[in-house]
């Protein structure tokens, strides 16, 4: 018999209920404010540069991939479902998975079953995410992926995102790429106003786009008469498709706004012809956008997760930037702090070796003298070295022995030499600013 515990609605509250919110927060629902990531995107992406670099794989085979991760617990349909979203150039401004097949439209935005469509790591990935070697590392061990990638610009602006965790709740619209970095360049020279105004940007969307406030817009449709009774319609609100546009028509249909309508959408576009009779006609053409109902508003929400992966609530766009820019200029002077170390061995390298070869070619070391241990610790002593340098230094090829790859040598340590000054001399808020402007 199993036994029944008793605990308070107060104690729930605080435990379970409260680490359920918290995993709903911060492992699902809300995406980072630099990445723009919720996480299983951010594992799909590391599994693409990981696991199928320059390859293109089913939609299916990668969020089956994702679906093996210790750490992801929603199954494949979720996973499949965040992959092809990544990939919808009709919902993205800059899609990071190039997608091969049929993801979907404004028209019709559901894509194809996930085994019949491709996609691989978009070539604008590189362009924008940068600086691999410095990206924070999760805190959970079980999740291999970074605790976030790290674009040139706050990526959750450039796409856009929504989620709903409990309590809480983000959406985020897209904007231009191009103006972001704009913002970002202003942000960095200390210009940026708390009440600057970035556009948003909506992909494909061929309408009017108001800024009613700092967090709401209006997308506006477009509607012409194009003759007595005759109506056309080529754009509708953000948000609508063909078949939800259509059912609106079709009540109109019922309610007497007007005679009949013709769908004839196609690739290029939404287009519907509405017929009406006299007294319509007259009614419609007092205000054509607020009679066929083709405005519709969205209100952003500015909460995300911060670079430790916890909840911060952002009041302006500005405040993003202003927050991602000085977290990006740390990171690119990391990055150079771990490109000068990395330069540092790769010299203490070519210098050990170059003084190995000259002793040999000098005949200071008889390699016949020595056995290998002996060999092993002469290194180690003479060009202090560790253990691992002195045994690459032991297994130098005899072709190598030569005065000619002193020379060799020599010349590569001046270049790297040159390379570090490079490096040292940089300031990391001149090289973000020259990132920014290749964007």
């Amino acid at each position: 018999m199993s036994s029944t515990q008793t605990k308070s609605v107060t104690n729930v509250i605080d435990t379970e209920y409260k680490e359920y919110a918290m995993y709903v927060l911060e492992q699902r629902a809300i995406a980072s404010y630099i990445d723009g990531f919720k996480p299983v995107h951010r594992k799909i992406i590391y599994t693409a540069i990981n696991q199928f670099k320059n390859k293109k794989v089913k939609i299916a085979e990668l969020g089956s991939s994702i679906a093996s991760f210790a750490s992801y617990h929603h199954g494949e349909t979720s996973a499949m479902g965040a992959a092809i979203t990544l990939a919808s150039e009709w919902n993205n401004n800059v899609p990071v998975l190039q997608g091969s097949g049929n993801f979907g439209s404004r028209l019709i935005q559901d894509a194809a079953a996930p085994r019949y469509i491709f996609a691989e790591l978009s070539k604008d990935f590189y362009k924008y995410f940068t600086d691999f070697s410095v990206c924070n590392k999760h805190n959970d061990p079980e999740n291999p992926e970074p605790q976030q990638f790290l674009p040139i610009i706050p990526w959750i602006l450039v796409n856009g995102i929504e989620g709903i965790a409990v309590g809480f709740a983000c959406r985020y619209l897209s904007h231009s790429p191009k103006d972001i970095a704009k913002a970002c360049i202003k942000a960095v020279n200390g210009k940026l106003k708390d009440d600057a105004f970035i556009p948003v940007t909506l992909p494909g969307f061929k309408g009017e786009i108001v800024q009613e406030s700092q967090i709401k817009i209006l997308t506006r449709g477009i509607v012409e008469r194009v003759k007595r009774n005759t109506w056309l319609i080529s754009e509708v609100p953000w948000g609508f498709d063909r078949e939800k546009f259509f059912i609106h028509l079709d009540k109109m249909v019922e309610q007497g706004k007007i005679q009949d309508f013709e769908d004839q959408c196609d690739d290029s576009g939404f287009k519907f012809t509405v017929k009406m009779d006299g007294k319509m006609d007259e009614s419609c053409a007092k205000d054509p956008i607020s009679y066929f109902k083709l405005e519709r508003s969205f209100s952003e929400n500015y909460t995300a997760l911060d670079e430790v992966g916890k909840l911060v609530q952002f009041n302006t766009k500005a405040e993003i930037i202003k927050r991602f820019v000085e977290f990006r200029i740390n990171k690119v002077k990391e990055r150079l702090d771990f490109d000068i170390a990395k330069i540092d061995s790769e010299i203490k390298w070519l210098n050990a070796k170059m003084n190995f070869i000259t002793d040999v070619v000098n005949k200071k070391i008889n390699l016949i003298n020595f056995k290998k241990q002996e060999l092993l610790d002469h290194c180690m002593i003479e060009y202090f070295v560790d253990k691992d340098l002195a045994t690459r230094l032991i297994s130098v090829p005899v072709y190598d022995m030569t005065s000619d790859s002193i020379e060799d040598l020599n010349q590569k340590i001046a270049e790297k030499n040159k390379a570090k000054i490079e490096l040292v001399e940089s300031d990391p808020k001149e090289v973000y600013l020259e990132m920014l402007k290749s964007i």
